[in-house]
């Protein structure tokens, strides 16, 4: 089962989409690079239509993103040529397809394709870390600190021992 907090989208025109899905092509190919790497949800685009259009077909990983070269060809079912950038998937999952609306570039999958993933057992989602959350507990704490501190050095100097251990 694949964990995730999210997942982006990548659009592929037919035939590729089948060919990815069904095999044997496990290299995509486009004109720019991409840093990301992790679990992308592969949609077939609106036209042409073919077998798997306007829908999501399967999960992958892009493992890598290079320049291509003629070594690429016969895994990415095309001819290599200058300023072609082979992203390499790894871990295809096939999926029954479903409709999703895909986009340009790498897109933010959407809340219901998440939730069609997840009851269907293929992904769990990970809540997000509440970042907001934990900044202001860490702020609590710290000024908290900071005040029994401030309280411990003023009953010293008072000429008062203080005997308990500082723990929040």
């Amino acid at each position: 089962m694949i964990i995730t907090t999210e997942l982006k989208g990548l659009s592929i025109r037919e035939p590729w989409a089948g060919y990815i899905r069904d095999g044997p092509k496990d290299i995509e190919t486009r004109t720019w690079h991409t840093n990301y790497r992790g679990w992308l949800l592969l949609c077939a685009s609106q036209k042409p239509k073919g077998k798997y259009s306007s829908n999501a077909f399967a999960l992958a990983k892009i493992s890598d993103s290079r320049p291509m070269i003629k070594a690429d060809e016969p895994r990415a079912l095309v001819k290599a040529k200058q300023g072609l950038f082979s992203w390499v998937l790894s871990e295809i999952v096939p999926l029954n397809p479903f409709p999703v609306k895909g986009a340009l570039s790498l897109f933010k999958v959407s809340r219901a394709a998440l939730n069609h993933l997840a009851d269907s057992n293929i992904i769990e989602i990970k809540p997000k870390p509440n970042l907001k959350a934990k900044m202001a507990q860490l702020s609590l704490k710290r000024s908290m600190l900071l005040q029994e501190r401030k309280r411990r050095i003023e009953a010293k100097y008072r000429g008062e021992v203080i005997n308990e251990t500082l723990t929040l």
